[in-house]
């Protein structure tokens, strides 16, 4: 028992343990950081261009926040990055071609939240049907019909 409790407190002064707990410190400070981030830019963008902007921002914050996080406790864990990249990069050139329609409804998404022809809570009619806009994602435009 003496033996197990030695080599558990030598491996936790380690330098291997080191690297762990301050992977565990990024990962975890990049969280509450990305966090704060994302509530701060949502509250102004939702200031100033509405609740679906706002939404939108969070996500795309929140997504690429998470993943600068994750990249860089792999970089500290000592993971070669250069090849994930690589292989992300491969990886996106397919799941591109195979979702070029919703990439064209994603742009066609950005420009509506751009241009702000109609916001939630108008009453739209698209050829006969006649609604009231609930929601504008970037993906869709969600009606409730009379």
């Amino acid at each position: 028992m003496n033996d197990l409790i030695q080599s558990a407190w030598a491996w936790l002064n380690s330098p291997t343990a080191d690297r762990y707990w301050q992977s565990a410190l990024i990962l975890v400070s990049g969280i509450f950081i990305t966090r704060w981030i994302t509530r701060a830019a949502g509250a102004l963008v939702e200031r100033h261009r509405g609740a679906n902007s706002a939404m939108i921002t969070r996500r795309l914050l929140t997504y690429g926040l998470y993943s600068l996080v994750v990249l860089s406790v792999l970089q500290h864990l000592g993971f070669k990055l250069s090849v994930l990249l690589g292989a992300a990069g491969v990886l996106t050139v397919a799941v591109g071609f195979a979702a070029q329609t919703s990439a064209s409804n994603l742009i066609a998404g950005l420009f509506l939240m751009a241009e702000r022809p109609f916001l939630v809570g108008d009453v739209v009619e698209v050829d006969t049907v006649l609604g009231d806009v609930i929601s504008i994602d970037l993906l869709s435009v969600k009606l409730r019909t009379f």
